[in-house]
């Protein structure tokens, strides 16, 4: 237990004369009916945990605008030392990769150069994988340096602190697991220079709320956005032509989507799982949908498939409440001749 009292308050107890901690210890007596012998030994202990007897002197605020609380402050990001990474040279990349962080600053700056050669590749994640290096668990905000072209494979994945990051316009490509299981990562603006998003991109970020995709972006990989369980609005560009296998299977708290026409296919088990989707819009333009591509959509009721589109066996797997409209017709689980169930 720590006692916090008002200015005023710590004032009136050492007027008498007292100390700190014996005007504490007459203080707990006489608000929380101890004996002498335990408001003295409370005292002692917060004494010796906080100083002062466990008071601590505060002075509250005449009004909401005069408090300043760490979310006021501006973020002061760090550019640490060369010594602070974990780096080496690479003669065919001509330029140099980090591999580690070992400093102690969250918010952080990656230099451009290290050692007067370029920082041409960031690897301070994780695969997994025997041998591999750990996952970075302290850094929470990331400047990627101008001149970075590509967010490579598994560059932050497993970071879990990671909140935000900004990327430059220089980078052209997210890899695959590039973010993967990146659990803090809450939102992300992905400049208009990427053009591809690769597997498992961000697998897992399960506090990602909202992406914007650019119009730049051409493909989406599979399992890309796949378990961001609290992924709500997503925009995908008319750049887009398909939609990968379970690019946003288990997104569980995406509602609405819209497909743009340029998409002519939907992967297998792309949305499944999506248990809050309740609308969705698939255009003309698309002439394959995949095993499972909404199975599982539990909150789905309605969907209306283009004439032309081929749809697997499967594809709306377990969506009972499901009604789907192709070529003049209407099918759902009681009347399933096609399998689709």
């Amino acid at each position: 237990m720590r006692i916090i009292l008002t200015g005023v308050c710590a004032v009136c107890l050492t007027a008498c004369g007292k100390s700190e901690k014996d005007a504490a210890s007459d203080y707990y007596q006489e608000q929380f009916g101890m004996s002498e012998e335990e408001a003295d030994e409370l005292a002692d202990e917060l004494a010796d945990a906080f100083g002062n007897g466990g008071v601590q002197t505060e002075t509250k605020p005449q009004n909401e605008a005069e408090t300043e609380t760490d979310a006021d402050q501006p973020l002061e990001y760090v550019e640490p030392a060369a010594e602070d990474f974990k780096y080496s040279y690479d003669a065919a990349l001509g330029g140099v990769v980090i591999t580690g962080y070992r400093g102690e600053a969250e918010a952080i700056r990656i230099p451009a150069e290290i050692d007067g050669e370029p920082v041409v590749k960031i690897r301070l994640g994780s695969d997994g994988g025997y041998g591999s290096p750990r996952a970075n668990d302290r850094i929470t905000h990331v400047e990627l340096p101008d001149g970075i072209t590509s967010i490579d494979d598994y560059a932050f994945c497993g970071c879990t602190a990671l909140r935000e990051i900004t990327i430059p316009d220089s980078v052209t490509s997210i890899e695959k697991l590039a973010f993967g299981t990146c659990s803090s990562l809450t939102e992300i603006t992905i400049p208009d220079s990427v053009t591809s998003i690769g597997a498992s991109a961000f697998n897992s970020c399960s506090s990602l709320t909202e992406i914007t995709i650019p119009d730049s972006v051409t493909s989406i990989g599979g399992y890309a956005f796949c378990g961001c369980t609290a992924l709500r609005e997503i925009t995908i560009p008319d750049s887009v032509t398909s939609i990968d296998e379970y690019a946003f299977g288990n997104c569980d708290s995406l509602t609405e989507i819209i497909i743009p026409d340029s998409v002519t296919s939907i992967g297998d088990h792309a949305f499944e799982k999506c248990d809050s989707l309740t609308e969705i819009t698939i255009p003309d333009s698309v002439t394959s949908i995949g095993r499972y591509a909404f199975g599982n959509c539990d909150s789905l009721r309605n969907l209306t498939i283009p004439d032309n589109a081929e749809i697997y066996r499967h594809a709306f797997y377990e969506s009972n409440g499901l009604t789907v409209t192709y070529q003049g017709e209407e099918y759902n689980y009681a009347n399933d001749p096609n399998g689709w169930w």
